[in-house]
């Protein structure tokens, strides 16, 4: 009789103990933020992301060529001054410094270049830019624009020469 008794409660305490629980809906969390690791502010636990979720940076080094400082003596213009498409002066540089290629120019602050840090917003969709820049002669005058590609942390060389059109302009200022 112990033994059927015994069995009883085994059995009944397995399936006391099996019981089957309400169904639980966990819901994941959500961690709104930057999802992409080139960003100022990339957080690694972030799970979701809107348009403008992150913050990206880039550096722009504007220099002369040779061949635009040539330009510049033999037409009295000592000066040229960048301008961004947000109406911000970049800085001038003038036929004094210059470089012959693209490879000798330091993504730094130097004699003969300016130096500019970019930022813009976006998400891990959009980790790049392009970045327009307008260039006015000493006496003010606009002589053109023109525009580039940048990538997240990168360092864009933008060297400045004179075109055929642009040379054609100079006579006439």
């Amino acid at each position: 009789m112990k033994k059927i008794l015994y069995l009883f409660l085994t059995v009944s305490l397995i399936f006391s103990s099996c019981k089957k629980e309400d169904d639980v809906v966990v819901t994941p969390t959500v961690i709104s933020g930057c999802m992409d690791a080139t960003a100022d502010n990339y957080n690694a636990n972030a799970t979701s992301e809107t348009s403008t979720a992150c913050t990206f940076s880039a550096e722009v080094v504007y220099f002369l060529f040779k061949s635009a400082s040539d330009e510049m003596i033999l037409n009295g213009v000592p000066y040229v001054y960048f301008w961004d498409d947000f109406d911000h002066n970049l800085g001038s540089l003038t036929y004094e410094y210059y470089y012959t290629s693209l490879g000798s120019v330091p993504c730094l602050q130097t004699n003969g270049t300016l130096h500019s840090g970019i930022t813009w917003t976006g998400n891990s969709s959009t980790n790049g830019a392009n970045f327009v820049y307008h260039i006015y002669l000493d006496d003010g005058s606009y002589y053109g624009s023109s525009s580039f590609n940048i990538n997240a942390g990168e360092c864009m060389k933008v060297g400045f020469y004179f075109s055929k059109e642009m040379l054609e302009q100079l006579p006439n200022r």
